[in-house]
């Protein structure tokens, strides 16, 4: 593997000029976790990530997915030679269990079967583990700006199994296409997302930490890059936090072209940590289907004065 940190601030420093701008790369808060520090970053993570857990909403039919989730973490920490008790942060994998129920919560019409997905600040890469493992059909793009998350997705990634392409490894090739496998590229690279492509768009606890200006282009970039029909999945604590903007989230989308699909009425930090919600771009044809067109209000009507007809006849 590269010296991932080197490799970041090399191509950050080489993409300076023509495509960062402060605004862009900027997140408004943890400021504490920006620099990488080394594999040990994990460890920190780890404990931080553990207030995270409620256990309270869909526990019981997690296991198979929270075993399936800590198996990796068990591997990642030995392969990077950690010195943690991580079966004492197993309790952790119940959050990226939840996010995939979520994520795949009913059925949906085949053509908007999820196959690709962009994890938009990704964390430390954690929404790769199930979605990876489960599936081998999926193309999982992955961005960040900050330099301590990017390198540990960078590493995170690494022992999946997958095909695995990084921006920053391979810059001048670099491409997005349709063969599943892991992708991964810092948010100044947007341009690079291939429009009406996603199926899905992964936003946990990212949204209110962004600035106001930021905020408003990545919706419009969900907009662009996300098929119809498709998913923008966000996972936060709404408007009960929102340290960066004052942006109203809910009412922004709607305005933007999204339709809020679901939305669980629970307590936030008691049942759940973080608010799940999925919003759909809208299909024009879906709303076409759905929509009282003067031939429908014809054939109702010639409907509806049959239906008069027989209760006049039998009255």
């Amino acid at each position: 593997m590269i010296d991932i940190k080197t490799a970041f601030n090399d191509c950050y420093n080489a993409d300076k000029t023509k495509y960062i701008k402060k605004w862009l790369v900027g997140w408004e808060v943890s400021q504490e976790h920006h620099k990488y520090n080394g594999e040990k970053d994990f460890i920190t993570w780890f404990e931080r990530s553990t207030k995270y857990v409620g256990k309270h909403y869909f526990y019981d039919n997690l296991n198979p997915l929270v075993e399936k989730s800590h198996s990796y973490h068990k591997k990642l920490v030995n392969k990077l030679n950690l010195d943690i008790d991580i079966d004492k942060y197993k309790d952790f994998s119940v959050y990226n269990a939840q996010d995939y129920l979520f994520q795949n919560l009913y059925p949906v019409p085949d053509r908007m079967e999820i196959k690709h997905v962009l994890d938009f600040g990704a964390g430390y890469g954690r929404q790769a583990n199930l979605w990876t493992q489960l599936r081998d059909d999926v193309v999982y793009v992955a961005m960040d700006a900050i330099e301590a998350p990017y390198c540990m997705q960078y590493l995170y990634y690494q022992f999946l199994e997958k095909p695995f392409h990084d921006y920053v490894e391979e810059k001048d090739k670099f491409e997005i296409n349709d063969d599943p496998g892991i992708y991964h590229l810092p948010t100044w690279r947007k341009d690079l997302l291939p429009h009406n492509f996603f199926d899905m768009i992964i936003c946990v606890q990212v949204l209110q930490e962004l600035n106001a200006r930021l905020v408003r282009e990545m919706v419009k970039t969900f907009h662009e890059v996300l098929k119809p029909g498709g998913a923008l999945y966000i996972r936060d604590h709404d408007q009960a936090w929102k340290p960066a903007h004052l942006i109203n989230l809910n009412d922004y989308l709607k305005k933007k072209g999204f339709v809020l699909e679901f939305r669980p009425h629970v307590i936030d930090k008691e049942d759940i940590h973080g608010i799940p919600r999925i919003s759909r771009k809208i299909d024009s044809k879906v709303e076409k289907s759905q929509k009282l067109t003067a031939q429908k209000f014809l054939k109702f009507g010639g409907y509806l004065s049959k239906v008069m007809e027989k209760i006049r006849n039998n009255s």
